[in-house]
């Protein structure tokens, strides 16, 4: 069985007696390199509150645990929906963003694997520690998540691992 990275909130609203509920998946947790990530939104808006806009983001986190803790996080690719849900309505969706090292070499502070010169060159691999080993081996941690806001209100993340695709090399007989 896949697993399915997903999060859930409800978010009330002052001077509404009922909520919005937001419901975020992915089709699975692990992405390649140059592959598009297909995300599920969910919002069934039972609020008085009417939502104007769907944000979609994926965003590249590095957190640099060598001498310091510091966290750097970039937007590499956005999908924004002007989508009116009004109150007592639902929508549903699938939207596909795919973050691309072309769409981000200009971008300071994006994590690669390589030199920002070379050809192939890709946006990091997350970072996957093992038990036992310490964070500050690593010297720069890096993650990824997809977050979605509302305009109304209800933001949440969605985090994945990305990593380089190896295939198997055919066999010389």
């Amino acid at each position: 069985p896949t697993f399915h990275p997903m999060a859930k909130t409800i978010r009330h609203f002052l001077m509404s007696d009922e909520p919005i509920h937001l419901e975020v998946s992915l089709d699975k947790e692990i992405y390649y390199h140059n592959e598009p990530i297909q995300v599920s939104v969910d919002v069934m808006n039972y609020s008085n509150k009417t939502v104007k806009k769907i944000k979609i983001t994926v965003e590249q986190i590095a957190n640099v645990v060598l001498y310091s803790n510091d966290k750097y996080s970039q937007t590499l690719a956005m999908h924004e929906v002007n989508e009116q849900i009004a109150p007592g309505s639902k929508h549903k969706q699938e939207y596909t963003l795919l973050p691309l090292i072309e769409n981000n070499r200009e971008k300071h502070g994006v994590a690669l694997d390589g030199k920002i010169k070379d050809e192939d060159t890709q946006l990091a691999s997350s970072t996957i520690l093992k038990e036992g080993i310490e964070r500050e081996v690593w010297g720069i941690l890096v993650s990824y998540k997809v977050k979605v806001k509302l305009v109304v209100s209800g933001e949440f993340k969605v985090t994945f691992v990305r990593m380089e695709s190896y295939q198997s090399e055919p066999s010389q007989s």
